[in-house]
């Protein structure tokens, strides 16, 4: 525990932190995206498949024919709240960062404590 804030509003200390200025973003779970698409290559049609699925899948047409899948990777649908990068500015106010527990224990030492 830092012996300046005591844990007490910590991210405006000037010793052991700051206000944090971005954060996952809740829309896609820092992942960027919130939609992946597979196409059939026979008949040309998408369907939405999981991240780990479209992982697994072949980048192209050609490589999928190669290894005779039916199925490679479409698109990747960006999260439009974060752009795509997974995080957010963090727009939560000073007393947002409140932190009651770290409150408490410092007035218990405080009071209570034998020197």
């Amino acid at each position: 525990m830092c012996d300046v804030c005591k844990g007490i509003n910590s991210h405006l200390c000037p010793i052991c932190g700051k206000e944090p200025d971005m954060v996952e973003c809740p829309e896609c779970a820092g992942k960027g995206a919130i939609a992946w698409w597979a196409i059939d290559r026979r008949t040309g049609d998408e369907l939405e498949v999981s991240e780990a699925t479209y992982a697994c899948l072949p980048p192209t047409e050609r490589l999928a024919e190669t290894k005779g899948e039916w199925y490679y990777q479409g698109e990747v649908e960006k999260c439009e709240n974060c752009d795509g990068t997974g995080e957010v500015v963090d727009d939560r106010g000073p007393e947002d960062f409140f932190d009651e527990d770290a409150y408490m224990e410092a007035r218990y030492e405080r009071n209570y404590a034998r020197l």
